[in-house]
C-alpha cells in the first residue's frame, strides 16, 4: 500500500494484481502474442525479483512477478 503524493491526487485508487510466473521474459512474449501490451519492464526490483506491468486487450492492467532464483 502506498499513500498518494499530491501529484497523484487525480489518479483513481486501485489494487494492483500480480500473477507469479516462472519466467517474466516468456510471460512478456505471451502477453504480446495474445494481443496485450507490455507497459513497463521486465525489470529487477530490490531483492532480485523481477516484475512486468501489462495491459490485456480489453484494457485491464495486471503484473507478472518472478521470484529470484
Amino acid at each position: 500500500m502506498m499513500t498518494k503524493t499530491p501529484e497523484m491526487a487525480h489518479l483513481p485508487t486501485f489494487w494492483g494484481l500480480y500473477f507469479r510466473v516462472s519466467d517474466v521474459d516468456a510471460g512478456a512474449e505471451r502477453v504480446k502474442v495474445n494481443g496485450g501490451k507490455v507497459l513497463n519492464g521486465p525489470m529487477e526490483v530490490p531483492g532480485g525479483d523481477r516484475i512486468l506491468q501489462c495491459m490485456d486487450p480489453q484494457g485491464a492492467a495486471f503484473s507478472l512477478y518472478q521470484r529470484k532464483g
